[in-house]
């Protein structure tokens, strides 16, 4: 567990120096929870997720908003937080620095600033004037312990011209600038990837997937690629799903309500992550419960009677099998999707902890 903004910090920056991860985006303290009891080491917030849960279009948000937005998000989990904090909110290079040292203080693990303006006349900074931004924003940073890693985004491919050359030449100025991390944004084809891979000159760079990718991951890491991003993707997907069900029940139809969630699941979640934490808890397996030592096979906890404890990012699982002991940890969100589904069955359990409801009314449809 992270516990200071010191060891979330760096234990994200460590996160960049090998290999490839995926960085979701929550909306909001639940969702940031959830995801971190999924497993990810790592979240992301989002100006757009942020603007449409509080019922605004995207860009309009203030700065303090969005202040306040990044540190709900912060104290809601022990993960590393990357803040989506658009163009540091200034045009004037005091007002950004002042902005960014604003930003620091909510004990972000990175910020990421872009180079395009909001202004549909001019929507672009000069590639001078962003790498300077950069710079004010990288001594800021340092002013206050340097540990807080720095995204420098190119913008092209977001606002237009999709001008790859422009973005090389950017990502390259950005990288000399002081970013830690370089994104481009909008870019998708293996052969632009590379390009802003190459650009980077060996310093980790972030490829935004914001809808289904023919691209795999492991195509992805081997591109060269240290993080994938996925932006407001995930609230489109929550917002997607609501709109569909939301009109069908404006036109007086009731068979929209689909694929939905299991409320129990996420009843069991919120009560085990929170003052309700099991600990050397009697239960039993009653079915396919399966877990994954590091980047392992799947392996099958044996059924039977078990011990369980819970904390805000895995349920641990001890047995017994008469010759040996035997122990598994799995997400915290997988364990409680488990309980729901009756595979799980906790002992002495309180009333709140009802495996199930009726058969086929509720069903996650994929497990998480």
């Amino acid at each position: 567990m992270m516990h200071t903004t010191a060891d979330k910090r760096a234990a994200f920056r460590a996160m960049h120096e090998r290999g490839c991860f995926i960085l979701p985006t929550p909306w909001d303290v639940g969702s940031a929870r959830f995801l971190q009891g999924l497993g990810f080491g790592g979240l992301a917030t989002s100006s757009a997720s942020f603007a449409w849960a509080a019922g605004r279009p995207d860009n309009t948000s203030s700065r303090d908003m969005v202040l306040q937005h990044i540190r709900d998000i912060v104290h809601a989990t022990d993960l590393p937080v990357n803040a989506d904090f658009e163009n540091g909110f200034a045009d004037d290079l005091e007002g950004l620095g002042e902005n960014v040292c604003c930003a620091v203080q909510t004990g972000i693990a990175a910020l990421s600033i872009k180079d395009s303006t909001d202004d549909a006349d001019s929507p672009m900074f000069p590639i001078d004037a962003a790498v300077e931004r950069l710079r004010v924003a990288r001594s800021r940073i340092d002013e206050m312990g340097g540990d807080t890693l720095l995204v420098g985004r190119a913008e092209n491919f977001f606002i237009g011209p999709h001008d790859l050359t422009d973005t090389v030449v950017r990502i390259k100025a950005y990288a000399k600038a002081g970013a830690d991390v370089l994104c481009a944004p909008g870019i998708c084809t293996p052969q632009e990837i590379s390009a802003v891979v190459a650009a980077a000159g060996g310093k980790p760079v972030d490829l935004l997937i914001g809808s289904n990718t023919t691209l795999t991951f492991k195509e992805i890491a081997q591109l060269g690629v240290r993080r994938i991003s996925v932006g407001d993707a995930l609230t489109l997907s929550a917002w997607g799903g609501f709109l569909r069900a939301a009109t069908a029940l404006a036109h007086g139809e009731l068979n929209g309500l689909y694929e939905l969630a299991n409320g129990h699941q996420l009843n069991n979640f919120f009560r085990f992550t929170g003052e309700d934490h099991l600990t050397a808890q009697p239960a039993s397996i009653t079915g396919k419960v399966e877990y994954r030592e590091g980047e392992g096979a799947l392996l099958t906890i044996p059924m039977g009677l078990v011990e369980v404890e819970t904390s805000s990012v895995d349920a641990v699982v001890t047995w017994s099998d008469g010759e040996s002991n035997g122990f598994a940890a799995l997400p915290v969100a997988n364990f409680c999707q488990y309980v729901a589904d009756g595979v799980i069955a906790i002992a002495n359990k309180p009333p709140y902890l009802t495996n199930s409801i009726e058969a086929g009314k509720t069903t996650l449809g994929q497990r998480l």
